[in-house]
């Protein structure tokens, strides 16, 4: 039998920014940067998360977008078309739900590209 000694209290929590120290918002960060080691790394197996502020991942994604080679950026234009594409059939279809994700999308690759 089960019996309950002491029922649970309710947890609280707060999120801060892993760069800054800054609190996020109430409903957690803006994102959720994580990086996995795969087979063939010195840290194999290993995972770290970050907890960001929007401000925060654009610093990272800056940085990102002067490492990638070009065949990668290619990558992303083409990717980037394609969601272009999308976006237009979404609003055509008036899938508003989808032309808001898609426009998410262009807005992560456009940084990338150094194109904002």
């Amino acid at each position: 039998m089960k019996k309950i000694l002491k029922p649970l209290e309710r947890e609280e929590v707060a999120f801060f920014s892993d760069f800054t120290g800054k609190p996020l918002d109430e409903c957690g960060p803006d994102v959720e940067l994580k990086v996995t080691f795969s087979y063939g790394s010195k840290y194999i197996g290993s995972q770290i998360t970050l907890h960001l502020s929007d401000k925060d991942i654009g610093e990272v994604l800056a940085f990102l977008a002067t490492k990638i080679t070009k065949e990668y950026r290619k990558e992303i234009q083409k990717t980037l078309q394609e969601i272009d594409a999308r976006y237009e059939d979404a609003t055509d279809s008036r899938a508003w739900d989808l032309c808001y994700l898609y426009n998410s999308d262009r807005e992560l690759y456009k940084k990338m590209l150094g194109l904002d």
